[in-house]
């Protein structure tokens, strides 16, 4: 993008005090359609409400292919960013950023294996904090009832079977 030519005229006795010159305004024609806002606002040197006014008076809306290209980034960058926040929160770390990306504590399935796990004689740590990976874990002691296909099913839907300390 190249420079904004010359400053912004005022004109002090109006409501709306900028007026662009004919070089300028065939700058923002020719910018506006495909550079982010922030981008013209900050080469410009004036605020977005002012920016959104002057775009509109002069009929001027984004390139509808530039806008889905920004889109599919952005929603590329949450997903890369959701993953990562995902993996600090299953690992028991705190986020490096404010995020409401909240874990479910389980899935229906995980639901029902715990269930079947009680029924069996496992033990389950309810005290487990919700963002450590000690709440997937399921124990066993001598006294339970332990099945090798159920052990694995347990850890085909992400939960560890731990022989209690």
């Amino acid at each position: 993008m190249r420079a904004f030519p010359g400053v912004l005229a005022k004109l002090p006795t109006r409501t709306h005090p900028y007026v662009l010159s004919e070089e300028q305004e065939v700058w923002l024609r020719e910018v506006f359609p495909v550079t982010e806002n922030r981008k013209i606002v900050k080469a410009m040197g004036v605020s977005y409400p002012t920016l959104h006014r002057i775009a509109h008076q002069m009929g001027l809306k984004k390139d509808e292919e530039w806008m889905r290209a920004i889109r599919r980034q952005s929603c590329e960058e949450h997903k890369r960013m959701n993953r990562h926040v995902k993996f600090l929160l299953l690992s028991g770390q705190k986020p490096d950023r404010c995020t409401n990306l909240r874990l479910r504590p389980y899935t229906k399935r995980q639901i029902d294996i715990r269930c079947r796990a009680l029924k069996r004689g496992y033990l389950l740590d309810e005290d487990a904090s919700e963002g450590s990976a000690g709440r997937y874990a399921i124990y066993y002691d001598g006294e339970t009832k332990r099945s090798e296909k159920f052990e694995r099913t347990c850890q085909l839907h992400g939960l560890i079977i731990k022989k209690e300390l």
